[in-house]
């Protein structure tokens, strides 16, 4: 009841009616496009300007037909938008039949009120679309009520909806939203019955006037051919949804609770699969609250320094499965929670030896692996690793070389290791064709490294390091978020792992030491005929640094 009161009193502060009542105004405003609309009548909620995810979500939800399940960032307004929309619904006489799912019916209630509330106070409202928009009251109860000439009926999940009808009409409209609890998806077998519900009751019974198309339309109107199977679909992909005129709206809300059971791996791994016509099951879209670049995808609402802060405070592990949709499982590799921060700029390296490792792909193309240099320091005494810094880019040979020179300069690291096979293939054709730049490396020392075992298996066995909380970062330093992002994706399909095979071989080149015995050479292989060290100080000899015992 507080919420309601607070929604109610904003409602009247700011959404006064507009002053234009005049005919052609009237029309105007009611034919606006959605995110307009709501801006204009629902000023208590739109507050700020939308992102382009809303607009574009706002043409993908419209398709009928089949489910379309959306995982949104926390805070997005996923609730409120979809609410909104059925609202609109109910005053354009578009939907006959609306069912809203909740994990219980009260649940469920409680976005009924929400409906109710704007229809019954809402001042613009009224003014435009008249005054006897609410329910008709009689034998309306707080979970099943007429509103125009649209039924709204709440349900809980497991409650049957077969064989309802409001008039002629079956329901023409399915809203899901905080379906299951963060217990309810560590549970295998109730995700199983919350699945079935959903397919096994609540789909049958919607309305299916005309099945769906699976054809695209283009931008000029355009066809296109039947979509090849894809594990989900971005935002991207569906940028252009066709509208279907028949069937039902059923829209499904999805929380992320990160689990291997829960609606929304489930609904991933249907969005890949297709009828026995070849049509798509569902559709799962995801809206992330960082683009590509890692930055913000709604600055209005979430600048890019404030989901920065919200990093901090939330801890990776959180951050990642709130805002951008990731699952972390007891199998993952390297898990968000294990990883430690501190900030590089204020670490004394004078306490600490520095050692830097190289992985240079083979080519300079897009599609290649990103050439990585990272920097790390082990306070003397410790088993720490701590990330002073990391480059990490698609770079030509002599953007690499400059990196390694500002590198050497900048952090004076013991060691700066190679992996040999990348550089004879990549950097020694540039430095032997090139006496000028062999002049400006000549007092640098690649420290050789052959790695005898695979580079899977190598990242791999930085897992308890991870798990001890022994490897710190820092995520404004360099491109350390992207090494991270690295680390923490490891072993999934397409990702790159060039950040963390150089943050193992930059670990290597650290001094053992026995216990109670003297200092060791680090564990690796190292193979005379590439001795780097000779190549760029033309010297076969070690070269030690000013961060050395």
């Amino acid at each position: 009841m507080a919420q309601v009161a607070k929604i109610l009193a904003a409602m009247l502060r700011e959404g006064q009616p507009l002053t234009d009542s005049s005919e052609q105004a009237v029309a105007a405003r009611r034919a606006l496009p959605f995110d307009a609309w709501i801006h204009t009548y629902f000023p208590h909620y739109a507050w700020c300007e939308s992102s382009p995810l809303h607009l574009a979500a706002d043409e993908i939800v419209e398709e009928k037909g089949i489910p379309i399940a959306e995982y949104w960032f926390r805070g997005a307004g996923k609730t409120t938008r979809a609410l909104l929309r059925r609202v609109r619904r109910i005053l354009e006489r578009r939907a006959h039949f609306i069912i809203v799912g909740g994990q219980t019916e009260e649940n469920a209630a409680e976005k009924l009120d929400l409906i109710k509330l704007e229809l019954v106070n809402n001042p613009r409202l009224r003014r435009d679309y008249g005054d006897r928009i609410g329910p008709r009251g009689g034998n309306d109860t707080d979970t099943d009520w007429i509103a125009v000439e649209t039924r709204v009926l709440a349900r809980g999940t497991g409650q049957s909806c077969r064989g309802l009808l409001h008039g002629p009409h079956r329901p023409d409209d399915f809203l899901g939203d905080d379906l299951e609890s963060d217990f309810l998806a560590r549970n295998p077998q109730r995700e199983k019955h919350l699945w079935e519900w959903l397919f096994g009751n609540v789909f049958p019974a919607l309305s299916v006037e005309h099945a769906p198309s699976t054809r695209r339309h283009g931008e000029h109107g355009e066809t296109h051919g039947e979509e090849k199977p894809v594990l989900g679909e971005k935002l991207r992909d569906l940028s252009v949804s066709v509208v279907q005129t028949g069937g039902a709206w059923c829209e499904i809300l999805l929380n992320n609770y990160g689990t291997r059971h829960g609606l929304k791996a489930r609904f991933q791994e249907a969005a890949a699969q297709r009828d026995a016509a070849g049509r798509p099951i569902c559709r799962y879209i995801e809206y992330l609250a960082e683009d590509e670049r890692g930055e913000s995808a709604w600055p209005e609402r979430f600048p890019t320094a404030v989901l920065r802060r919200m990093c901090a405070i939330m801890g990776r592990g959180l951050y990642g499965r709130e805002m951008l949709g990731k699952s972390f499982s007891d199998d993952e590799v390297f898990r968000p929670d294990w990883v430690r921060d501190f900030r590089a700029a204020d670490f004394d390296r004078s306490t600490a030896e520095v050692r830097a490792a190289v992985d240079p792909s083979a080519t300079a193309k897009e599609t290649s692996d990103y050439k990585a240099l990272v920097v790390l320091a082990r306070p003397r005494g410790t088993r720490e690793l701590r990330c002073l810094h990391a480059w990490l880019r698609r770079a030509s040979p002599n953007e690499l070389i400059a990196e390694i020179l500002r590198v050497y300069d900048a952090f004076s690291p013991g060691r700066i290791g190679c992996e040999a096979n990348g550089f004879q293939a990549f950097l020694w054709p540039l430095l032997e064709a090139n006496e000028e730049i062999r002049g400006r490396v000549n007092r640098v020392g690649l420290f050789p490294v052959t790695n005898a075992a695979s580079k899977e298996d190598r990242i791999l066995s930085l897992q308890p390091d991870f798990e001890r909380g022994l490897c710190y970062f820092d995520e404004g330093e360099g491109d350390q978020r992207l090494l991270l992002d690295q680390f923490l994706d490891f072993g999934k399909p397409g990702v790159h792992d060039d950040g963390p095979d150089a943050f193992e071989m930059a670990r290597r080149l650290f001094t053992e030491s026995r216990p109670g015995g003297k200092p060791r050479e680090p564990l690796m292989r190292v193979d005379p005929r590439n001795n780097f060290a000779a190549a760029f100080a033309g010297t076969g000899d070690e070269v030690r640094g000013r961060n050395d015992e």
